[in-house]
């Protein structure tokens, strides 16, 4: 923003020099508004980028062919449990795991989504799960695409996913309903029917070790077994035949009240 004072831009090859100075110096000064003006833009265009992408239900994440971290959004942080320091790929992949369906057999960091789409790989709607030390198991949807540059060399990766666990409870406790259904209409015997229901239930409760359920049928004032497939045979002969009423148990309780008994 310095000028020459006029009064030395007036006369000879000095005031020239003067004059000079103060138009590189206008120059100068514009363009450094121009360029200021255009972090600004780009400043705003990124906070509304990170806005939009930090308000996303899904994870994304996004790397270079280096394998340094481009972009990870909120929902993947909490997803994935990853640490702000993390800055590359092998940071964020060293915190969880990524299994097949069957929650026993686990892909190879080769084989994770980002290391396929850093590959190359186009892929749509790939069930998984994920898996961190000290919480529940995720079902996880995911995306892949790589990214290429203006000239179509590939210059990273990107994988986008979303939870989808409660979905696929819901699907799959449809499916046993259906199950359920068929056998009632089926007139399959009542045994059968009993002990799908109970599956459907432990297969509902499976993120608990400790959750065993059981069916008894009431005949007169005494309950019967109907089928109770985890628990000791000792315990089950031990149940049929009880008593209904407030002193008899839980179970005997409900009956005889007829409401939920905790």
């Amino acid at each position: 923003a310095a000028r020459i004072p006029s009064v030395f831009t007036r006369h000879g090859e000095l005031g020239k020099i003067a004059l000079s100075f103060n138009h590189m110096a206008e120059s100068l000064q514009a363009r450094e508004q121009e360029r200021d003006a255009a972090l600004r833009h780009v400043d705003k265009e990124r906070a509304l980028r990170d806005l939009v992408l930090n308000s996303m239900s899904e994870g994304v994440v996004a790397t270079d062919t280096e394998g340094r971290l481009l972009l990870l959004n909120a929902a993947a942080r909490r997803l994935y449990g990853v640490p702000e320091a993390a800055t590359s790929l092998d940071d964020w992949s060293r915190h969880h795991e990524l299994l097949l369906l069957d929650g026993k057999t686990a892909y190879p960091l080769s084989e994770r989504p980002v290391a396929r789409a850093l590959g190359g790989a186009v892929i749509d709607n790939w069930d998984l799960v994920l898996r961190r030390p000290g919480t529940e198991d995720r079902v996880l949807r995911v995306s892949t695409r790589p990214l290429c540059d203006a000239n179509r060399r590939r210059a990273g990766g990107v994988a986008v996913f979303s939870d989808i666990t409660a979905l696929k409870t819901a699907e799959r406790l449809a499916s046993a309903q259906e199950q359920v259904l068929a056998l009632i209409a089926g007139s399959a015997p009542l045994r059968q029917s009993l002990q799908a229901i109970v599956q459907l239930v432990q297969e509902l409760e499976e993120s608990s070790a400790d959750c065993l359920c059981s069916i008894l049928l009431l005949e007169g004032q005494r309950l019967r077994l109907g089928v109770a497939p985890g628990l000791p045979e000792s315990y089950r002969q031990a149940m049929d035949g009880l008593p209904i009423g407030d002193g008899t148990g839980a179970c005997g309780a409900a009956a005889w009240r007829r409401e939920i008994v905790v």
